[in-house]
C-alpha cells in the first residue's frame, strides 16, 4: 500500500522509520512490485535506496532513512539541507512519531505532503495528538475483518518440560 502511495504521488520522497529492518522490507516490496529494476538498468542510477552519504539524499528519488540518522548533534546540521529536498514524507509505524526529536525532525520537513502509516494508530497516552499535528488526522482505516485473516487464538499448552537453571549468587 505504501509503495503504491509513493508511486502515485510522483514526488521526491523521504521514507522514515524507527528501524532499518522496516526500511529493508520496504525496499524489498519496491523491488517485487514495481519496475525499479528495469528503470535502474535503463538509467544506470540507483533511484531508490538507503542513503550512504548526505549527497545521496539529493541523488535518490526515494530515500529511506531511520530517524536515528539525525539524532547525533553533528548530523542535525544536515537536516537543514534535507528539509527542502522532498515533496513527500512518509512515516512507517507513525504511532512512534510522537517522540520529541522524531516529531521535531518531521515538523521541519517542507514537504507538500506528510503522511504516516500505522497498524496501531490509537495511543492510550494521548500522545496521538502530537502525531496528528505533525502528520495529520487518520484518513483511512482498514477493519481487522477486511484483512482476511481470522483472529489468532493463543492457547496455553502445558508440556511438562521445565528449564533447569542454576541460581546466581549475587
Amino acid at each position: 500500500m505504501l509503495t503504491a502511495a509513493i508511486c502515485a504521488e510522483r514526488e521526491k520522497t523521504l521514507v522514515m522509520a524507527h528501524q532499518t529492518d522496516l526500511l529493508l522490507q520496504f525496499l524489498d516490496t519496491f523491488e517485487e512490485y514495481t519496475n525499479i529494476a528495469e528503470l535502474r538498468a535503463k538509467s544506470g542510477e540507483k533511484i531508490i535506496g538507503i542513503p550512504e552519504t548526505w549527497e545521496d539524499f539529493d541523488n535518490l528519488d526515494v530515500a529511506f532513512c531511520t530517524k536515528q540518522t539525525f539524532d547525533h548533534p553533528d548530523n542535525r546540521k544536515h537536516l537543514q539541507d534535507i528539509q527542502r529536498m522532498f515533496g513527500y514524507v512518509l512515516v512507517d509505524e507513525s504511532h512512534l512519531a510522537n517522540a520529541e526529536l522524531y516529531s521535531m525532525y518531521l515538523n521541519r520537513m517542507w514537504a507538500k505532503k506528510r503522511q504516516g502509516c500505522s497498524a496501531t494508530p490509537g495511543i492510550k497516552s494521548m500522545m496521538g495528538v502530537v502525531v496528528e499535528n505533525v502528520l495529520g488526522p487518520i484518513i483511512h482505516e482498514i477493519p481487522i475483518k477486511a484483512v482476511g485473516r481470522p483472529p489468532i487464538e493463543v492457547r496455553f499448552i502445558h508440556s511438562g518440560i521445565s528449564a533447569q537453571r542454576k541460581s546466581l549468587d549475587w
